[in-house]
């Protein structure tokens, strides 16, 4: 192990090391060699404008740069010279560090989506559950809207209970169908839109002030992405509502079912005093 985080260290030093002094190099170039004789040239132009005429102000700039890089201008090039180098080492610093997020992004990503799989491989129980989608009916192969009804009450399931992960883009034999499908029903076909569509859902049916106990995330599986609707649970009762209809679902475990006015007054009794 030490050996191996030796040589990662090594690797991760030669890497800062190239970054740095590609961009140091860089703005040496761009302010000795661009910006030092630019300078001059502006320079001399508004000093001499007023004086000569366009043909003469030609030849003077051409004898203007011919000094620049002369012995006589080393004290500027210096200036110009060290500019450069802190120039590059900040636009080198500030530019790994975005190399440094993005690897971290990538890294923390890949440790999700091996999270999801372990999820979708234990299968349904009290805080899993597997759907195929929200909107796109396999059966009929057309847009079904009482999907989303489905979807709300596992939701509120979830929020009576523990919480728990609603997975879409899944299959109950924990086939991985993805959600293109899914995204195709939709007037913006990207995780942006479907994701808006969830909290549509919850804000429809449910409530929107129950949308912050809900986190929707995407992952990308097998070339296909699914939806993990991560479900925290409510500390008041939760209702679904549809028609005027006021439902109160529970999730018991690997199934989400409507209770009685009778059998939901007995949880709550039971859950306060908890």
């Amino acid at each position: 192990f030490y050996n191996f985080y030796q040589n990662f260290m090594i690797i991760k030093k030669t890497k800062i090391v190239k970054v740095l002094s590609s961009h140091i190099l860089f703005g040496l170039l761009v302010f000795y060699f661009i910006l030092h004789p630019l300078t001059m040239a502006i320079y001399g132009f508004e000093c001499a404008q007023e004086k000569y005429t366009f043909n003469e102000l030609l030849s003077m700039m051409g004898v203007i740069l011919s000094k620049t890089f002369s012995f006589e201008m080393l004290p500027m090039s210096y200036i110009f010279i060290v500019v450069g180098i802190i120039f590059g080492l900040i636009s080198g610093l500030y530019w790994f560090n975005i190399l440094h997020k993005k690897v971290i992004n990538q890294r923390q990503h890949r440790i999700l989506n091996a999270d999801a799989l372990i999820l979708i491989k234990n299968g349904e129980n009290n805080y899993v559950e597997f759907k195929s989608s929200i909107r796109y009916d396999f059966l009929k192969k057309t847009t079904n809207r009482d999907l989303e009804l489905v979807i709300a009450k596992t939701i509120v399931g979830f929020m009576n209970a523990q919480g728990g992960k609603l997975i879409i883009g899944v299959e109950d034999n924990m086939d991985i169908i993805g959600l293109q499908k899914d995204m195709n029903t939709l007037k913006h076909k990207n995780p942006d839109g479907y994701e808006r569509k969830v909290y549509e859902i919850i804000a429809t049916y449910i409530g929107a002030e129950f949308s912050s106990l809900c986190q929707v995330d995407f992952h990308k599986i097998n070339d296909e992405f699914i939806c993990i609707i991560r479900i925290n649970n409510s500390k008041e009762p939760v209702y679904m509502s549809v028609s005027n209809k006021t439902t109160f679902y529970l999730r018991t475990g690997n199934s989400t079912n409507p209770l009685t006015v009778r059998e939901t007054v007995k949880y709550l009794k039971i859950r306060k005093h908890e």
